[in-house]
């Protein structure tokens, strides 16, 4: 099997897992781990050439290779999972018989504590975006300011993930009267999330910042009739001069993310304040079983590292509590 026969089958399987509602997160993934692969076969292309399919010995070799260029476990993994489930798909269309790499014995999943951010950074981060949203020096720097603000805010107080985020609609915000968990009917502003393995539902927002929502969402309709460029997402990505598109895909979050972080010097992503939101979320005493409906993950899901952390940090996370915009 030659390496370009090998990427035509990696085509399949992307296209497979697609239609099979795999987030285009996880695809990406997926893309990087066949990259690596791949990059590894032109280099053996000698041996493979010789071989009728990657075989045993091959597959080892690759462990080798791959623990000498990746210090992280957790990233190592998640390359043999990817190749595990890859040649799954390959016994499947009976392209081969069995799968190589089932025999290697992964180290365990290394489970890092979540991430937690001080009152002091977040309040940094918006107060640095307030300021360069004030003082942008055009219609357009101003609207990518105030969209980076408002994913801020939302990823501060309701912790969706990047994947869900990014297609975020406008008709996601939701104003009107909701009953509160003291079972009161009280005007709640609320965030409506569509996860790809259960129903939507709803998280509720501070009432504070409906006043910046409604800003950012006047201010983006403003600069779509200029462009005459329309769309029903919430985010968008655009250049100095026009609007280019409506959404926004998990690598551009995390991009907007990587460039505020070199700029202010702290080490932020989407990630790390998701979980410094989850953080915040237990300082509030919000039950677990909520927390756990909010984050869109299954029952059994523990939050065990969530409260050590807690445990360690009461004081600092306690602090978020008194975040104010």
């Amino acid at each position: 099997m030659n390496i370009e026969l090998m990427q035509n089958y990696q085509k399949e399987f992307l296209q497979f897992y697609r239609s099979q509602g795999k987030s285009e997160n996880s695809l990406k993934c997926y893309r990087l781990d066949f990259r690596c692969f791949n990059d590894y076969l032109s280099h053996r292309a000698d041996i493979l050439e010789k071989k009728s399919l990657f075989d045993q010995a091959m597959t080892q070799e690759f462990e080798g290779h791959l623990g000498i260029k990746y210090q992280n476990i957790n990233s190592i993994r998640r390359k043999l999972q990817t190749l595990r489930l890859f040649f799954d798909f390959l016994i499947k269309k009976e392209i081969v018989s069995e799968n190589p790499i089932k025999t290697i014995h992964s180290a365990p999943k290394v489970l890092y504590p979540p991430k937690l951010h001080t009152l002091e950074e977040i309040e940094h981060v918006y107060l640095y975006l307030i300021h360069k949203m004030t003082n942008a020096s055009s219609a357009k720097e101003k609207l990518q300011y105030s969209r980076n603000l408002i994913i801020f805010l939302i990823i501060f107080y309701a912790g969706p993930s990047v994947s869900i985020l990014g297609e975020l609609k406008k008709q996601d915000i939701l104003r009107g009267n909701f009953l509160n968990s003291n079972g009161e009917n009280l005007f709640q502003l609320r965030l409506l999330l569509h996860p790809k393995r259960r129903d939507a539902y709803s998280i509720p927002l501070p009432k504070e910042l409906e006043i910046k929502l409604t800003h950012y969402q006047e201010i983006l309709d403003q600069e779509m009739n200029k462009d005459q460029f329309f769309f029903e997402e919430l985010f968008f990505n655009s250049n100095a001069y026009k609007l280019i598109s409506g959404g926004l895909s998990p690598r551009g979050l995390e991009d907007i993310f990587h460039k505020m972080s070199e700029i202010l010097k702290l080490e932020m992503t989407p990630k790390s304040l998701r979980q410094t939101c989850i953080l915040r979320w237990i300082a509030l005493g919000i039950e677990q079983t909520t927390i756990k409906e909010w984050l869109g993950v299954a029952p059994s899901y523990s939050l065990i590292l969530y409260q050590n952390v807690f445990e360690l940090n009461q004081e600092t996370c306690n602090k978020l509590k008194s975040f104010n915009i």
